[in-house]
């Protein structure tokens, strides 16, 4: 779903959420931000996979939040192997678009 809505990007578009027209990747952004906990929980190296491509993913979409710059720091601190890999990859990819902006 994350990398659906990363791709589907597309400035301008709007859509209707109870009949007021948002901009539709802010709006996606910020139902992103509101489920950031959940899904950092969720994927706390339970899954490869799933950590990798929210480890890429989360950055991008949530605007390099502090919550997630926190979440890539521990996980650098507690794994080890690929994780560990996945995860300063990942810091690396977050800070620089805390630098220069979110990329919705």
């Amino acid at each position: 779903m994350l990398e659906s809505i990363l791709n589907a990007r597309s400035p301008g578009l709007q859509v209707l959420v109870d009949g007021v027209p948002l901009d539709a990747a802010e709006y996606c952004r910020k139902r992103i931000l509101d489920l950031l906990p959940e899904i950092l929980q969720e994927a706390d190296g339970k899954d490869f996979e799933f950590f990798r491509e929210v480890c890429f993913l989360i950055p991008q979409l949530a605007d390099s939040s502090d919550e997630v710059i926190r979440f890539l720091n521990l996980s650098i601190s507690r794994f080890e192997g690929e994780l560990r890999r996945v995860s300063s990859e990942a810091l690396e990819e977050a800070e620089e678009v805390m630098r220069e902006g979110h990329m919705l």
